[in-house]
């Protein structure tokens, strides 16, 4: 331990919230050496000092073991690392560390499994810790400070075919890597998902300092590469680079707006007259603000002009602006208005690559940053909206209550007086079947693993919707988002697990270890098909989304890692809880159901189920299209809480009264029926997609658009995964709730 004390200083204020949470929640983490674990820890933030009694503290911490923390811990620390890798580009000690701790923890789980049950309420209330690893302020770097900035992909809104900045070589390289297995980011899996490939620039930016026409290098083009890069401008691809986290984005006006916003990205060349012009000049305003700026009363100010900007001050990057252009020969110096532009031409040529560098003070925040790449809808078009979706819940929420008050008789009902009642109520076939409205339903062992997946899906949605709102990411952030939502598939997975032993045990099924790992692998394994399918895609266009080998590594991993044994962990302990019983217990003969008109049936039902929930969320969905096509980000947070509260509103509403009217046709079968009725807003949800995309694309891709089906269609199934678990519960509640009140003999 010795060692340890000539590293130890102070703790930055995120890792001792992490030790001291840990430490004061739970007993301890086994670890076979924990100095070396410590070290470890400590060596992957060489630049900082540590605090020597928070290193003994950790160090004592991973002496002790006890199995149901250690889960715990094991996931804070590995979505620690994910989270500095993702921020960093640097994971090879946090790979460690976490692949240290997984190697313990198997072990020690696998001799521990059955204590589990007796800590699982525990662990749920120990996984707000993973809330506490995103509280990471932006970056604060010091005068004349180098800062990295990064080649991501080149895109287009129209063919959703990214395609790695280095592999065109019409561009210039990125810097060579020495060992570029170590370098890349292995944990970053949301960068694979969406197909980021973040390279090191040699482009020279140092903090406070302007740079005028420096040259990136001269690219000899042979005649493919003068075909390849004027059919990349001819199809409007755009360049994303990265600085400090942000993606380099062009500033535009709007009449929407009052204010500048920011689109993603800057075009790689443009079209004039016919002919096809290369930017090879890019003009970055990297705006800034430093510790002492809160006096500042203009936004945006020169940096020459600042007397506050001393060399100890710190700063936090706010805005990476690019403005490109194309110059003949890369002459930067040229006059403001009427000079050449350098051409592209089929023909062999040398293009000089140049950029230049201007660094601007805002008063605005770390917290603002993103805010420029969000626009908001207007509020008289949301008021609107609500309005009619508030209108239809509350019309749907008294049709319920008409059931609920004219089911609560408590009176005997037999067959006699029913048929005494038939000619005055309509109502009362309900009543009939209450000793077959608790039989098993067919393919019980589906039914039970969908409707746990759809709680793992809503877990999952509520940390993402938990992460936005307490401002840990923004919604401007599609990889930040993504990589909040597999985050909450850990307590998902859990959820999940115990819900499904819990129906699977009620519907009298006994395999619970089968049926835990088909939750565990029916909606993965569809997600994985999908992401097969875009990676063959890509494969054939040379297109990034093709997942590579690491990020299929790092999938199947935490897949069968991680999310597999907590879900059956999670199905041990729903099927060693209580059994719910039902209020009324099925018969041995099977009653025969009466022949039903055609608006009856079931079908007619499921496509009536999915109207009014997409109607309340039809305005958001078709603004969030519209952003994947034009690439401004439309977004709410009032907007989308009041619209997916009213969504889940309404699809539980609509699922009850549905399910009640089908059991008023002295029809049982509701299990499947509410798990549909809430599905079916995917269906319309689809279809809309589809119209959507043939409607604003005037010359499709073949392989562009097979990528948006399938993601359109992924998309879909988990939404109605969701949907209808939230429908079956519901109508699951609503079922037990009537005949609970009704005396039946």
């Amino acid at each position: 331990m010795r060692r340890l004390i000539l590293k130890l200083g102070d703790y930055s204020i995120l890792d001792t919230t992490i030790i001291s949470a840990i430490l004061h929640t739970s007993s301890s983490l086994a670890l076979p050496d924990p100095e070396f674990g410590v070290s470890c820890w400590l060596d992957m933030y060489p630049d900082e000092m540590y605090n020597r009694q928070a290193a003994f503290s950790f160090a004592i911490f991973l002496k002790r073991s006890d199995t149901s923390d250690l889960l715990v811990v094991l996931v804070v620390v590995t979505v620690h690392a994910i989270w500095r890798a993702h921020w960093n580009f640097v994971s090879k000690e946090c790979a460690f560390l976490a692949g240290m701790i997984a190697a313990r923890a198997s072990s020690v789980m696998l001799q521990n499994l059955h204590q589990y049950h007796l800590r699982f309420a525990m662990a749920i209330r120990l996984f707000p810790l993973l809330f506490l690893i995103s509280f990471v302020g932006a970056s604060t770097y010091q005068k004349d400070q180098p800062i990295a900035l990064y080649y991501n992909k080149l895109f287009t809104y129209g063919t959703h075919l990214p395609i790695a900045y280095s592999s065109p070589s019409f561009l210039c390289p990125p810097i060579p890597s020495r060992n570029a297995l170590f370098d890349s980011t292995w944990l970053a899996m949301e960068r694979d998902l969406r197909g980021d490939r973040p390279v090191q620039s040699d482009l020279n930016i140092v903090v406070g300092q302007d740079m005028q026409c420096q040259t990136v290098c001269s690219k000899g083009w042979s005649v493919e590469d003068a075909m390849n890069a004027k059919q990349f401008i001819e199809n409007d691809y755009q360049v994303e680079w990265w600085l400090d986290g942000l993606p380099g984005a062009t500033v535009s006006y709007t009449n929407k707006v009052s204010t500048r916003s920011y689109r993603v990205g800057f075009p790689l060349g443009q079209v004039l007259n016919g002919q096809t012009y290369i930017n090879n000049h890019v003009a970055i305003h990297v705006l800034y603000t430093t510790d002492d700026n809160d006096n500042h009363d203009n936004e945006v100010t020169d940096k020459d002009n600042d007397d506050d900007y001393a060399n100890n001050s710190r700063i936090s990057i706010i805005g990476f602006e690019v403005y490109p252009d194309s110059v003949q020969n890369g002459d930067c110096n040229h006059p403001a208005v009427d000079y050449p532009k350098q051409q592209v031409l089929e023909r062999k040529s040398s293009i000089r690559y140049t950029y230049s560098v201007t660094w601007k003070q805002t008063t605005l925040t770390d917290q603002s940053r993103w805010d420029k790449y969000v626009l908001e809808t207007p509020p008289k078009k949301n008021l609107v909206a609500t309005v009619n979706s508030v209108v239809v819940a509350l019309l749907l929420l008294g049709v319920i209550a008409v059931i609920l008050l004219k089911t609560a008789s408590k009176d005997s009902f037999d067959d006699v007086e029913y048929k005494l009642h038939e000619d005055f109520e309509d109502n009362v076939g309900w009543r009939l079947i209450h000793r077959d409205v608790f039989r098993r339903p067919i393919y019980a062992g589906l039914l039970a693993p969908l409707v746990g997946s759809g709680i793992q899906l809503i877990t999952a949605s509520f940390v993402t919707a938990g992460c936005v709102m307490l401002g840990t990411c923004h919604p401007a952030q599609p990889g930040a988002l993504l990589l909040r939502f597999m985050i909450g598939q850990m307590p998902g997975c859990l959820l999940a697990g115990f819900v499904t032993g819990k129906i699977y045990r009620m519907f009298k099924g006994k395999p619970w270890v089968l049926n835990g790992c088909l939750t565990a692998f029916i909606v993965p394994g569809f997600v994985v098909v999908c992401l097969v399918l875009q990676t063959m895609m890509g494969w054939t266009q040379l297109s990034s989304i093709a997942i590579p080998l690491r990020g299929w590594v790092i999938l199947i991993m935490v897949w069968w890692g991680v999310m597999t044994p907590m879900t059956l962990m999670g199905a041990y302990v729903g099927h060693r809880s209580k059994v719910i019983e039902h209020p009324v217990r099925p018969s041995s003969i099977a009653r025969i159901i009466p022949h039903k008109q055609w608006y009856q049936r079931p079908m007619a039902s499921i496509v009536l189920a999915g109207v009014l929930p997409f109607v309340v969320l039809s305005m958001t969905y078709h603004e969030w299209l519209n952003s994947i096509w034009s690439g401004n980000v439309v977004f709410s947070m009032n907007e989308a809480f009041w619209t997916f509260s009213l969504y889940a509103t309404t699809v539980t509403e609509i699922t009850v009264v549905l399910v009640f009217f089908q059991l008023c046709t002295e029809d049982y079968n509701w299990w499947w029926m509410s798990f549909a009725s809430g599905a079916a807003p995917s269906l319309w949800m689809a279809g809309y997609g589809l119209v959507h995309y043939l409607t604003l694309t005037s010359n499709p891709s073949v392989v562009g658009g097979l990528v948006y089906a399938v993601h359109m269609l992924l998309g879909c199934i988990l939404v109605g995964v969701s949907s209808g678990a939230l429908g079956f519960l519901s109508a699951c509640v609503m079922v037990r709730r009537i005949y609970s009140a009704v005396k039946v003999d």
